[in-house]
């Protein structure tokens, strides 16, 4: 698929994204990003994440890492869309990530 430049902050966060916020018809509804579903916490367990948070980080890594050709370039290679709406996650957002769930400690 063909994404736009503001089209990956959108699906990252959803209604928290600054292209729903200057979007009229967007403000009216509530929009679950990917961000929110990595970071989804249990309601059965305590400090736990929903089961589907693990596919969720598995698609943001995809996404960030493996979409587009994104490996073939290397660590040096440029960062496609995904990876650099990843990195221009504020620390109040990637905090919403619960990477110290995902990572055990």
């Amino acid at each position: 698929p063909e994404f736009y430049d503001d089209d990956y902050p959108m699906l990252l966060l959803g209604s928290e994204s600054p292209t729903a916020d200057e979007d009229e018809d967007l403000m009216r509804v509530n929009l679950f990003g990917l961000v929110r579903a990595v970071g989804c916490p249990s309601s059965d367990h305590k400090d736990s994440l929903k089961r589907s948070a693990r596919p969720a980080i598995s698609l943001m890594k995809h996404l960030c890492l493996d979409f587009d050709g994104a490996s073939e370039e290397g660590i040096l290679g440029e960062l496609n869309g995904f990876a650099a709406a990843f990195c221009a996650l504020t620390t109040p957002q990637l905090r919403n990530l619960k990477l110290n769930i995902h990572i055990g400690t």
